[in-house]
């Protein structure tokens, strides 16, 4: 991982969340079944629920798209803002999942490894923030 000063740089941050999360968009927008019943063990039953499966992955994808174009930029470095919205998301995300599992008895294989990433964005995300300001 890149690391100045015990710190991270954010690009290796966008660039992976960024592939984490088009790859999970595009598999929810094309199989939201299947992708439910990984991550929740259970599948989806309704028309609605496919609807915010589908809505849910649309915004997987802008969420990886901006990642992955953020990376790419030059200079890469993500602005604060990018930073903290990425982790209130991966924070949210990882606090839904528990309480998925804890609370609702929800759990597919894909749970634990999900809520486990997403934890792990955020504390990366964290020390993203962490870096020293240029003087």
């Amino acid at each position: 991982m890149e690391q100045t000063s015990g710190t991270m740089r954010p690009k290796a941050l966008l660039s992976t969340m960024g592939i984490a999360e088009l790859s999970t968009g595009i598999a929810l927008l094309l199989a939201p079944a299947w992708v439910a019943g990984l991550l929740l063990g259970h599948p989806l039953d309704s028309p609605l629920a496919f609807v915010i499966a589908r809505v849910a992955a649309s915004a997987l994808i802008a969420i990886g798209l901006t990642c992955c174009l953020e990376a790419a930029s030059r200079p890469a470095k993500a602005p604060d803002a990018l930073l903290i919205g990425l982790l209130a998301y991966n924070a949210a995300v990882a606090a839904v999942l528990v309480h998925a599992r804890f609370v609702e008895g929800l759990g597919g294989v894909g749970l634990w490894p999900v809520a486990v990433a997403h934890l792990a964005f955020a504390v990366w995300s964290v020390r993203c923030l962490m870096r020293p300001t240029a003087t």
